[in-house]
């Protein structure tokens, strides 16, 4: 699968590039070629009636006649229709040219491929963790809708970077997918080969019957990659296949000579490319949290690589995840409230202070536990944020690959140039079923964004009351401190630690 970047000019005179111009399935005028792939050709494409870009791959024309080929092409199309997730490139429709080619519509994403930022050059740690995450759950939520990949690659992950300059890694080319529990004829068999020499788990190399792991060994490759700049295993095509059948799994420490690379991550890489299956990461979501613990273990100093102000951080993270984003939001607040509470009590207990300070304290007190409320709230309409747009991405799904498997059906039928009274009804029933699915994807969409407004709203409502509340703890606390510093300056109250009180005045300065 190519990258999908917006290439004109000398892209016009490669084969194929005879569709510019045109239009298909009466609705997709052809722009420009975008890029080509060695099954099919990727046109750029706008629909004339929601004004919208979309990326079309066509099968070649030399290989229209290729069984292999064409089943290859239709399978690709029918793994990324089943899937539903913001890191897979997702495909929306299937049909055939008029010359009978196969074609199929999916979403436009102009970004560039991973494989042009790495440049043979160690990428930072914290840069590699947030695309290597996302792509984790992607894989595992592909692995639970019956699909592997493998051919996972650099070159088959795009980043595509908004206008707030946050970059979202997305999956594409399911061309050699496989997948696990339909009752399909296969296309490969044993002792066949297919992949991508530097990713190639050993039984993916030795042409054995594969699951979902060797997407798991690929990931691996790819993060030593990422870290290193080079790929685990160097040399040819005969070199580089032996060396996954035999060679022990490298380090990326080794090539990385008095680096501060995490232990995690480079223990990580050694058992996604275990040679064994059983002993690699059994599902994809094990790496993805690794990946995230390193992330929240990493210093805020080097988190500038890949920007995430402006984003919402409560989207589209586990519910473990949300948990840990609430509590580091509120912890350095209650570090440096509660040793001041302390240190009042302690001056209290040497004979110093007076009543305000106390009632100011308990007045703290009861402004952090209306806070504590509201947060918790805030915290929990996060979450069920997060379950509302997991719920309405699995019906989605589910509706999708029934109109892809229907889709695929009509243009077999179609393609048979049946004309009897018995297949026209039929294609007329699949047509309906084909309108009524789309109903119901557009009623999903239409009460998941219902959902998402009342949400929206309350959280809205929440930090709106919660941002005097917060305004007030903060003026508490200045008024707490200077009564403090006046105590000081009057009498040396003895063993009591005064940078506690600095610290908590320099905390809620900031606030």
């Amino acid at each position: 699968m190519p990258r999908l970047l917006h290439l004109s000019g000398l892209w016009g005179f490669m084969v194929g590039g005879d569709l510019v111009g045109s239009l298909i399935g009466g609705k997709l005028q052809v722009l420009s070629v975008l890029g080509e792939g060695a099954v099919g050709l990727v046109y750029l494409a706008e629909h004339a009636v929601l004004e919208r870009l979309f990326a079309v791959k066509v099968i070649k024309p030399n290989l229209q006649g290729d069984r292999v080929a064409v089943e290859r092409f239709r399978r690709e199309a029918r793994a990324a229709a089943r899937l539903e997730h913001p890191n897979i490139v997702s495909i929306s429709d299937f049909g055939t040219l008029d010359d009978g080619r196969f074609y199929f519509v999916m979403e436009y994403v102009p970004g560039r491929g991973l494989d042009m930022e790495i440049h043979q050059t160690a990428m930072v740690v914290v840069k590699a963790c947030r695309i290597l995450a996302p792509i984790a759950r992607a894989l595992d939520y592909a692995h639970e809708q019956g699909v592997v990949h493998r051919d996972l690659k650099p070159e088959n992950i795009i980043l595509v970077e908004d206008d707030r300059k946050h970059v979202t890694p997305k999956i594409l080319d399911f061309g050699l997918a496989k997948f696990l529990r339909d009752r399909i004829s296969p296309i490969t068999f044993k002792g066949q080969v297919f992949g991508t020499p530097e990713y190639m788990a050993p039984e993916q190399v030795a042409g054995e019957e594969v699951d979902h792991r060797v997407d798991i060994y690929a990931l691996g490759a790819v993060t030593h990659e990422l870290l290193t700049g080079k790929t685990p295993f160097q040399g040819g095509f005969v070199e580089q296949l032996t060396a996954h059948r035999r060679h022990p799994p490298p380090r990326p420490s080794d090539s990385l000579p008095g680096s501060d690379l995490p232990q995690a991550l480079d223990d990580l890489v050694v058992r996604c490319l275990a040679k064994d299956p059983n002993d690699r990461y059994q599902r994809a979501s094990d790496v993805a949290d690794l990946f995230e613990n390193v992330l929240s273990d990493m210093t805020e100093e080097t988190t500038d690589q890949i920007v995430l102000n402006g984003q919402d951080e409560g989207a589209d993270r586990s519910d473990q995840a949300v948990h840990e984003l609430c509590r580091r939001k509120w912890s350095e607040e209650q570090d440096g409230l509660r040793p001041l509470y302390g240190f009042v009590a302690d001056l209290r207990d040497q004979g110093y202070g007076e009543m305000g300070l106390t009632q100011l304290v308990t007045e703290m007190v009861l402004i952090e536990e209306d806070l504590f409320s509201r947060r918790a709230m805030d915290c929990a309409l996060l979450r069920h944020r997060r379950w509302t747009e997991n719920l309405a991405r699995e019906r989605v799904a589910m509706i999708r690959r029934a109109a892809a498997d229907l889709r695929v059906e009509r243009v077999r039928v179609s393609a048979q140039k049946m004309e009897h009274d018995e297949a026209l009804s039929g294609l007329a029933r699949t047509e309906d079923v084909l309108d009524r699915l789309d109903v119901a994807m557009a009623t999903v969409e239409r009460d998941r964004d219902r959902e998402f407004e009342q949400i929206e709203k309350r959280l809205a409502e929440q930090r709106a009351a919660m941002e005097p509340l917060q305004l007030a703890l903060a003026r508490k606390v200045q008024a707490l401190v200077a009564g403090l510093m006046s105590i000081r300056a009057e009498a040396a109250a003895s063993g009591l630690d005064w940078s506690i009180v600095e610290r908590a005045q320099s905390l809620f300065d900031r606030s």
